[in-house]
């Protein structure tokens, strides 16, 4: 006569794990968010950087493009 065994079929659940993966996940959308507004950030100084060679004032404006100084 075989026993009944219980089959392990994986880590068990418990509540405190699922408020684990929510801040997980929490925390992983804030480091994309951010390292996207870094990227943003750093491209804007580079053509920044860029028109201050192209530009004859050395000023340039994201929406205005170059800007004229008197």
């Amino acid at each position: 006569m075989e026993e009944a065994r219980d089959h392990d079929d994986g880590p068990k659940q418990d509540p405190e794990s699922g408020e684990e993966s929510t801040e997980i996940c929490r925390l992983i959308s804030l480091v994309w968010f951010f390292g996207g507004l870094c990227t943003v950030i750093q491209c804007h100084s580079l053509a920044k950087l860029i028109a201050a060679f192209i530009c004859e004032d050395a000023v340039w404006n994201f929406p205005n493009q170059c800007v004229q100084v008197d």
